[in-house]
Order: structure tokens, then C-alpha cells, then sequence
């Protein structure tokens, strides 16, 4: 990606962190975003400037603009991505009564910008609005399988990546293997590696062009994440992905 079109990329993914988040930090916004700290101060300067960001100069973080507030969520609104999936999310959901999710990529971060909570008596919670290391989670995983080897080698310098639980990929060696099979297979599977009580399978979803711009997951509770239970949920999100994008890439409601 050139380099003026990679700004332009991390500034609009800068206004959806704004639009989702209450305030955020020089070093937050440089981690969820990939980039260097001087970076994302120079994409959130010129966010300001615009209007479309505006900092508490006693807390030194920033939050939604007034341009943004007044005139930039109508429009994310109008074109948001959870417009387009929020069907597919809610017919997951009543195909397996579990629980389904949205995910875009932030940097190292997946992000849950929508859920859906599944009926059964049972079921895993809505993560809507957290963020978690992306390659700990299956919509994550299912994005990161996306990017180039050396989009992957900026967003994990080290070989060591942080592990929230035992089962947690911790070696990008590792994770490289596992996107490998993620790109084979077509979808990615999370076995207790964001929470040790969750199991969940996820899928991407196309824009016109072709590219994976965001992800569907389902999940479940582990311990009824039998091997039969989680050939249904990928069955399941496997074919919703499919449908919210037409053969030529462009995506469509649900019927």
C-alpha cells in the first residue's frame, strides 16, 4: 500500500476507535493501530485540526471531536459495517443459539464492535466493545490470516507474544503455522485461548474488492464444545460469511 493511502487508512481507523471509545491515548491509539507513538501523535494532531478529534488537556488523551460528533457518526452510521452484518449475526445466532460476534483489526487488536447473545439457558456473554490481542481470539486469527508476511512480521516484531491464558499462541513461529491452516481451511477456531472457558469459530467477510475488512464469530461455552458442536458453529459461520458476499466480492443484506 503506498504510503499516502496507508495514512489515509490509519486515520480512518483512528475515527472508528474515536467513534467507539471514550477517549484514548497517544500510545494506545499507536498500539491499536500498529504504528510508532510519534506516528499516531502526528495522525491524532491532524485529527484535531480537522475537528475530528479534540484532547483533555488534563489527561493528555483524546476523544470524538466536535466534527465527528455532529456531522462523522451519521455517516459512520449510515455506512457502518454493523448495518450490513447485524443480520447475518442475528442469523447465526438463531441457527445455533449461541453467541455471535463482529471483529475488525486494529493493529495488533481485535476489536468487537457488535454482538448478538445466543437463547440457550447457557451461553458465552457479548464482548461488544472490548478489544483483545487478535491472534487470542478466532476473528482475529481469521483476519490476520489476511495480511502478507511482512504485514505480519510490523504488527509482531518479537517472536514472543503475550498469552492471556495457557492455551494462548505465544511464539509467532507458531502463529505463522497456524495461519497456514487458517488459509487452507477457510475459517479459525479459538480453543481457550482468550478465556479458558470459551471455544469459538470464526470466518471473513469481503468487501468489493476482495479484501477481508471484518470478521464473524460464534461461540460457545467449552465445555459443550464437543467436536460435533463445533462442526455445526463453523458450518454455521461459514456459510453466513459466504452469503454477505456476493461471488464478485461486493457484499449484500441478508435476505
Amino acid at each position: 500500500m503506498p504510503p499516502s493511502l496507508s495514512s489515509v487508512d490509519n486515520a480512518l481507523r483512528l475515527v472508528h476507535v474515536l467513534s467507539q471509545r471514550d477517549e484514548v491515548g497517544v500510545a494506545e491509539a499507536g498500539r491499536l493501530l500498529g504504528v510508532a507513538r510519534s506516528t499516531a501523535h502526528r495522525l491524532l494532531a491532524s485529527l484535531v485540526v480537522h475537528g475530528f478529534a479534540e484532547q483533555d488537556p488534563a489527561r493528555r488523551t483524546y476523544r470524538a471531536g466536535p466534527a465527528l460528533r455532529e456531522s462523522g457518526l451519521a455517516v459512520l452510521r449510515r455506512y457502518d459495517v454493523r448495518d450490513h452484518a447485524r443480520p447475518y449475526l442475528e442469523g447465526v445466532s438463531e441457527r445455533t443459539g449461541e453467541t455471535t460476534h463482529l471483529l475488525v483489526l486494529a493493529g495488533a487488536d481485535s476489536l468487537f464492535v457488535d454482538g448478538v447473545e445466543g437463547s440457550r439457558s447457557v451461553r458465552t456473554t457479548t464482548r461488544q466493545g472490548a478489544s483483545f490481542p487478535a491472534h487470542s481470539t478466532s476473528g482475529g486469527k481469521a483476519l490476520l490470516a489476511e495480511l502478507s508476511h511482512d504485514e505480519l512480521q510490523a504488527l509482531y516484531p518479537d517472536e514472543r507474544l503475550p498469552a492471556l491464558t495457557a492455551r494462548t499462541i505465544a511464539a509467532r513461529s507458531e502463529l505463522e503455522a497456524e495461519l497456514d491452516r487458517i488459509r487452507a481451511q477457510g475459517y479459525a477456531r479459538n480453543d481457550g485461548e482468550s478465556d479458558d472457558h470459551i471455544t469459538s469459530a470464526a470466518a471473513v467477510v469481503r468487501d468489493r474488492a476482495g479484501l477481508a475488512r471484518f470478521a464473524i464469530s460464534v461461540s460457545a461455552p467449552a465445555f459443550r464444545a464437543d467436536e460435533a458442536t463445533m462442526d455445526a458453529l463453523i458450518e454455521a459461520v461459514t456459510e453466513a460469511c459466504a452469503r454477505a458476499t456476493r461471488p464478485d466480492g461486493s457484499a449484500r443484506r441478508a435476505p
